[in-house]
């Protein structure tokens, strides 16, 4: 009976080592790269990556214009995908509005002729 059991506790201690390095392998990107600033008069900053390629950055802050105030963001964000291409965007962000930027060695043209 005690073969039993220590047969029995070296299979559930072989089959937790093999869970543990599965869940491990499973938890997904890790934070490598996180800062973020804040002056505290209307500019701030961030910027955070991660170990699967993930990445933003961005900075803000409050711009007077005569009388008028308003806030300009600039900012990149990106991804690395299954096959390890990368994609990025930028962005700017201010009294005009949301205006995104596409890299274009992403966008994917059709160049079949039609006949």
């Amino acid at each position: 009976m005690v073969k039993g059991v220590r047969l029995n506790v070296c299979l559930a201690m072989v089959y937790m080592a093999f869970v543990t390095v599965h869940l491990t392998s499973c938890l997904g990107a890790q934070i490598k790269k996180n800062t973020y600033y804040n002056n505290g008069l209307g500019a701030y900053s961030f910027e955070y990556e991660t170990s699967d390629g993930s990445y933003r950055r961005e900075e803000g802050g409050l711009v007077s214009k005569g009388d008028t105030r308003y806030l300009v963001v600039r900012g990149e964000y990106g991804y690395k995908d299954s096959q390890g291409k990368k994609f990025s965007m930028t962005y700017l962000a201010d009294a005009n509005g949301y205006r995104p930027s596409i890299n274009s060695n992403h966008i994917r043209f059709n160049d079949r002729r039609i006949i």
